[in-house]
């Protein structure tokens, strides 16, 4: 896990004009896609999707809040943490999305399927012409 003192690396001047947006920086930063799609912002068991993930560090999860409150001093916590939250999730959708890579055999192999299937058609299609 990085440390809380990375997040000087990312230049709050550069994310843009929202809080939003710096929190998402500040993650990205912090963090790479699959640790924040594994991760929650508690850790506590969500009942509707099944066992918790783990929680991200509570003294980074205050860095980024102390962080982005000091660039937008009307943002509160909760709010913030919403956005992590945001985050957090959003990554889980796209890493479910995300079709594994394949191996030079499975790409083979789904590629000679492909044309096993494609002269299956076509075997039958000239089977089905005949008949008539």
């Amino acid at each position: 896990m990085p440390t809380v003192s990375s997040l000087s690396r990312v230049n709050p001047s550069n994310t843009g004009t929202t809080a939003q947006k710096l929190t998402n920086d500040l993650l990205r930063g912090l963090y790479d896609q699959d640790c924040l799609a594994s991760h929650s912002i508690s850790g506590l068991i969500n009942s509707k999707k099944g066992p918790s993930k783990p929680a991200l560090p509570e003294d980074q999860i205050q860095a980024i809040l102390r962080e982005v409150q000091h660039y937008f001093p009307g943002k509160t916590d909760s709010e913030i943490k919403g956005y992590i939250s945001q985050k957090l999730q959003n990554e889980s959708k796209r890493l479910r999305k995300k079709p594994l890579p394949l191996s030079t055999k499975e790409e083979e192999q789904c590629r000679m399927a492909s044309m096993v299937k494609s002269t299956v058609k076509g075997v039958v299609a000239v089977v089905n012409v005949s008949a008539t």
